[in-house]
């Protein structure tokens, strides 16, 4: 921060000749023809330089007419320092002009920052969730209180991700995985790191809301005004007194579960883009034979029988189906009294069915019923058009089960399904979840999912079959409707809603289908195409004959071809000289100020005024031919600042500034 600007900023321009001008120009706004005669002028010097406080005075009553009840109570907080700061600033009878100017931008900017709280009105309590965090000591023999927090500051919608976030990372602390939806890790201030795994295979991190243990993805459990949430370390949850009732349903979805397995290979017939395969009865039979023989053997006599079923020769089927008799299904059900399980792997997926499913599938069928499983990848371009626009570019699975024509939807029981994903260089699986459609078409995230890095699977469990994706953990309705596809963009964030608002309206994709990157540099080829788009995406090209000809670094079929071409035939930007334009270069703030300004004027749609001059306290540090643009946007109410009064002329612009002004320009327009 600069070392002055927390000083009062001083007009430079207090000389003499330029109180005449501003004479001069006042008689010119009033038709005086006597623009020059400055005989005792000095009275009306001081009626010209008189400061006027009318606007600050609006926003100030503007601010005192909200309730803080209605707001979460950071964003009041911000806005209520600034109101006693512009309070100050308008009783002082020698604030200056600029002084009055800044103290009203900086309330403004902080009264459209306010966030709505999750209550319903002037009389709601404030919204509360209190936190708890319990961990083990560094010998890690016994259980520790590592932290107990109070959450205020939230909103609606929050998940319990969010206030474990926010709670953790306002005491120092930092996690993993809680934006996906697990929570694998969590590292005290002073180092002190538990994660999964550290004490063995069945150690991780457990949470509870009002002392009930909670199975469910923590980003999927919205809390209530109120709520108690536990998050807490077991170094073995099958001895846990709430989690054990999960052992036998393989609650963290692990590998290293016990089981004893026998494998059953079935080559499949493959007809056109379908491979089937008839599992015989008899094979099944030996294989739990098998698998009862070894767990004589196996040092742990709890271990599970599994009959793993292995459908090869798929040929790059995009679809495949296992046929399995109901009597085999009874038979794995009532194996090992019960606890045996059957896992069929298909190439495209891996399906594990505990016995209370095969149990309840085999119920009430002849003994020789065919019991088709169904895995297939499905082609997006097939689905309706809703769901199309809910899954975009990610990879989608169909899982069905059929008696003849009878399709069974839920089970008595619970699967585990493993699905393949290699994810594309650049894509954080940790950011990414499985999500799956329900009657009405909304996506629903599934409890549990979590990738495995090692063996490049998302692994979940399930109680239904269905069509099944993967997307942004950050994926969720909000309560207009609409299907936000970005992790790195949720509720409560500042941009949130700008995001919203250009991504709905088309101006402004994500960097990757799960991402927009807020906090990403805008580039010169962005700024334009967004521009472009904004314009109405218009056809027009840069001509020989127009003085500018093509760019040499604009080549034909980039995303941002037509838009720079678009700006420069109309005078919104321009090149660097020898034919470049720097479409890949990142744009500063002042950039972004004057572009914006050319697109004003080039297209008509320039906003009324609604605030005065400002003098940020690093305006010398703003070029000059920027220095117009910056003014101008300023006082549209396009441009607020940073802290400090400064506008950061030479900053980066970022995607989320950008989308910002963007969407206040819009709204001052009045589309």
């Amino acid at each position: 921060m600069d070392s002055f600007s927390g000083a009062r900023v001083v007009n430079a321009m207090s000389t003499q000749q330029a109180s005449h001008a501003l004479i001069a120009y006042s008689r010119y706004k009033n038709s005086d023809n006597q623009l020059y005669d400055m005989d005792d002028c000095s009275k009306e010097l001081q009626e010209i330089t008189d400061v006027n406080r009318d606007v600050l005075a609006s926003i100030i009553d503007k601010a005192e007419s909200l309730s803080a009840s209605g707001y979460t109570s950071l964003t009041w907080k911000n806005m209520n320092e600034k109101l006693m700061e512009a309070k100050t600033v308008f009783t002082d009878t020698d604030a200056t002009q600029a002084e009055i100017n800044i103290a009203a931008s900086d309330l403004l900017f902080e009264i459209n920052s306010l966030i709505l709280a999750g209550g319903s009105g002037e009389d709601s309590d404030p919204f509360v969730v209190y936190v708890t965090l319990q961990g083990l000591d560094t010998n890690g023999e016994n259980e520790e209180l590592w932290l107990s927090a109070t959450v205020t500051d939230l909103h609606e919608s929050a998940t319990v991700a969010d206030v474990i976030m926010q709670a953790l990372f306002s005491a120092g602390y930092q996690q993993t995985g809680a934006k996906a939806g697990y929570i694998s890790s969590v590292t005290k201030p002073g180092g002190n790191s538990l994660a999964e795994f550290t004490y063995g295979p069945d150690s991780g991190w457990l949470y509870k809301v009002n002392e009930t243990l909670i199975i469910a993805s923590v980003n999927t459990v919205r809390i209530n005004n109120g709520d108690s949430i536990l998050l807490y370390y077991t170094k073995d949850f099958k001895k846990d007194r709430d989690a054990s009732q999960f052992a036998g349903d393989d609650f963290y979805a692990n590998e290293d579960s016990n089981t004893v397995s026998s494998t059953v290979s079935v080559s499949a017939a493959v007809t056109g883009n379908t491979a089937v395969a008839v599992v015989d009865s008899a094979k099944i039979t030996d294989a739990i034979k098998d698998a009862l023989d070894k767990l004589k053997d196996a040092s742990d006599k709890d271990a599970a029988a599994e009959v793993v079923v292995s459908v090869t020769g798929i040929a790059g089927a995009a679809s495949v189906q296992a046929e399995i008799k109901a009597e085999s299904l009874k038979a794995i059900a009532e194996a090992n009294e019960g606890n045996a399980q059957l896992t069929i792997e298909s190439g495209i997926v891996s399906l594990t069915f505990d016995a209370k499913t095969l149990a309840g599938l085999a119920k009430g069928l002849d003994s020789g019923a065919a019991v088709s499983f169904l895995m297939e990848t499905v082609d997006v371009s097939t689905l309706d058009p809703d769901a199309q626009q809910i899954v975009g570019d990610s990879p989608v699975f169909n899982l069905a089960i059929t008696v003849g024509d009878t399709a069974i939807h839920n089970f008595d029981g619970t699967v585990t399904v493993t699905l393949p994903y290699d994810p594309p260089a650049g894509t954080d699986p940790a950011a990414l979840t499985v999500y799956w459609l329900d009657a009405s078409g909304n996506p629903v995230p599934m409890q549990n999912a979590h990738y495995d890095a090692e063996h490049k699977v998302f692994v979940f469990t399930t109680t239904h079959f269905s069509l099944f994706f993967i997307g942004a953990a950050a994926l969720a309705v909000d309560d207009a409707g609409w299907v936000n596809p970005f992790a790195d963009v949720r509720p409560g964030d500042w941009f949130y809603d700008v995001v919203k608002y250009v991504y709905t309206n088309g101006l402004m994709a994500g960097t990757d289908p799960a991402l927009f990157s807020p906090n990403v540099a805008l580039t010169r080829g962005m700024a334009v195409t967004v521009l472009h788009r904004l314009a109405g995406s218009p056809g027009e090209r840069v001509t020989a004959a127009e003085g500018g000809g093509q760019y040499s670094d604009v080549e034909e079929g980039a995303y941002y071809y037509d838009a720079v071409n678009w700006a420069a035939s109309k005078g919104v930007v321009a090149g660097y000289g020898g034919g470049l334009f720097g479409p890949e270069d990142d744009i500063t703030r002042e950039q972004m100020a004057a572009i914006l300004l050319n697109y004003e004027l080039s297209t008509g749609n320039i906003p009324q005024d609604i605030l005065m001059d400002r003098m940020f306290a690093d305006w010398y540090s703003i070029d000059d031919w920027a220095k117009n643009a910056v003014n101008r946007l300023t006082i549209q109410g396009l441009l607020s600042g940073k802290p400090g009064n400064l506008f950061d002329p030479k900053g980066n612009a970022t995607r989320a500034e950008f989308a910002a002004i963007l969407t206040r320009y819009i709204e001052r327009l009045g589309k």
